[in-house]
């Protein structure tokens, strides 16, 4: 039997339907003589990925999905894997899809999900009309996880150091995007950015939820 390690970094509010979905792949591979194994990383685990894959003894799995980022844009990470990597971006029609565009990262990685946020907010009109580094009272996450260290980037990326500096500097940064969702619940901050998840699935310019919005003016990918 053909032994296939996977390593996979969890969404973590999807993960109790990932390991599901792992487990029917399980059952689904035996008949073909191959034997799946999982280890899971992320919150509630005792590593996160990327942490462990800079580890100079890390065991390099066959197969590596993750919602951490830094798996694939640590450099020093990605030598240790890319030697060995196929070009699988050509096995698959990539999707028509500006957000999976935007984490496009090699040949020898295929994004297949990105999960847009989005302001939740008791303000919309800020939201609308200003930049993220001039939104007071904001609140995003996570420092566990990728999230926020995406937010980062992608500020830096499109205003400069300086501007993600002051984000940072003004902003609630909490552990992980739930926790940004409730600082606005509870009035401690009037805007948060959040995964998409969290709103109501219909796509519309905006909903109000109680007396909460969800804004889709801006997007980050994650």
């Amino acid at each position: 039997m053909k032994k296939v390690l996977l390593y996979w970094n969890h969404i973590c509010i999807l993960h109790n339907y990932e390991k599901m979905f792992l487990e029917e792949v399980k059952q689904a591979l035996l008949p073909y003589d191959i034997e799946l194994n999982v280890t899971y990383f992320g919150m509630g685990y005792p590593e996160h990925m990327s942490e462990y894959l800079y580890k100079k003894d890390a065991v390099l799995p066959d197969i590596i999905v993750s919602a951490d980022l830094e798996v694939f844009e640590d450099a020093r990470i990605f030598s240790k894997l890319e030697p060995d990597l196929y070009p699988c971006h050509d096995w698959i029609s990539f999707k028509d899809s500006t957000a999976l565009e935007l984490v496009e990262r090699s040949p020898y990685l295929l994004p297949f999900i990105s999960i847009p946020l989005v302001y939740f907010t008791t303000n919309p009109d800020d939201c609308k009309n200003k930049k993220m580094d001039e939104i007071h009272s904001l609140a995003f996450g996570g420092i566990n996880n990728s999230a926020g260290k995406t937010v980062t980037k992608a500020i830096w990326n499109r205003y400069g150091k300086e501007a993600a500096e002051h984000v940072l500097r003004n902003s609630i940064v909490e552990d992980m995007p739930i926790g940004a969702f409730r600082q606005v619940k509870t009035g401690k901050a009037q805007t948060a950015l959040v995964p998409s998840i969290y709103a109501p699935l219909r796509r519309s310019a905006a909903r109000p939820v109680r007396n909460y919005t969800f804004c889709y003016h801006y997007t980050l990918c994650s």
